[in-house]
């Protein structure tokens, strides 16, 4: 049973005492985000137009109805090749 590791949890290093913490670097605290500032117009330019309306969306075909279909191009392919052949 010798030469096992303890089982404790790892002993943490500490920080670099060369790396500035953010609150700590020359005593100045960081400035806290302006939520939205991002979005805004710049002073002085007009408004942008709103985007246009979007039309509604057509109904989904059902499985079936899409099964059918991709099935009739399929066999109207074969059908296009077996004219081919057969001519």
């Amino acid at each position: 049973m010798t030469g096992r590791r303890p089982l404790s949890p790892p002993a943490f290093s500490e920080p670099a005492s060369d790396a500035p913490v953010p609150a700590q670097a020359g005593g100045r605290r960081l400035t806290p985000v302006d939520q939205g500032a991002d979005f805004r117009q710049p002073p002085g330019e007009p408004e942008p137009a709103p985007a246009p309306a979007r039309r509604p969306l057509a109904p989904a075909a059902s499985p079936s109805q899409t099964r059918t279909a991709i099935s009739e191009r399929y066999h109207h392919g074969l059908r296009h090749v077996q004219d081919q052949l057969t001519a």
